[in-house]
């Protein structure tokens, strides 16, 4: 009858060396991967960092070059509103010399109007103009009459006034001594001047009719003048 053998078994030892050899002990999950895997994965994580470095600097650069435009702008802006700002100021100087002028020769019109309206009735005298008083003697009698220098102050004050009042006082002494001249040569030639109601009064409605077109281009200019203040 053949005789049983059991079988072999390795000493225990023997077989933890085996499983050393076959599997090394590691220390972390890091050495098990190859080297050139694990410089890889080290080297991007560093090139990561830089990026987000590089995109800050862009973002911070990006808005600094933001706010310097914007400033540009704001100067740009600035100039443009100071430029605007200095012709609207000579506008609106010239706009008050051209109201001047035209409201000081219609003040001057209408002391002519008025002394025109008596002139036609005898002659006038007008020595005693630099005190403010005429003196009118009419033909067949002998009369005084006091008036004002200005009949109506409707006059705009400025700087330069009274200089322009004198240059408009030589015009008017022309243009007064001219009638006159002419009036008083009528007077001799024809004896008392009667006057022609019918023409007269076209004159008047003329002169009216002018004084209209004045005190609407007064107005106008003062309401352009008041929107360019405003603006």
């Amino acid at each position: 009858m053949p005789s049983s053998t059991s079988p072999t078994v390795a000493p225990l030892s023997t077989r933890v060396k085996m499983e050393d050899r076959k599997r090394p002990a590691v220390n972390s999950t890091d050495d098990i991967a190859p080297p050139s895997k694990r410089q890889a994965v080290n080297g991007s994580s560093k090139a990561k960092d830089d990026t987000d470095t590089k995109d800050e600097v862009w973002v911070e650069e990006y808005q600094k070059d933001a706010i310097y435009r914007q400033m540009l702008e704001y100067k740009r802006e600035k100039t443009t509103l100071e430029a605007r700002l200095e012709e609207l100021d000579k506008r609106s100087t010239y706009h008050d010399d051209h109201i001047r002028v035209m409201d000081g020769w219609w003040t001057q019109v209408k002391k002519l109007l008025q002394e025109i309206s008596l002139l036609v009735n005898g002659t006038v005298n007008f020595s005693d103009e630099s005190e403010g008083r005429r003196h009118f003697s009419m033909f067949g009698c002998s009369a005084t009459n006091t008036i004002p220098e200005q009949p109506f102050p409707t006059r705009t004050q400025f700087k330069d006034n009274e200089e322009f009042e004198i240059h408009l006082d030589e015009k008017a002494t022309k243009i007064k001594s001219i009638l006159g001249t002419l009036f008083s040569q009528l007077a001799n030639n024809r004896g008392k001047i009667t006057p022609n109601v019918t023409n007269l009064e076209s004159q008047v409605n003329n002169l009216l009719a002018s004084q209209k077109d004045l005190i609407l281009k007064v107005d106008r200019l003062t309401s352009d003048k008041t929107a360019f203040r405003n603006s």
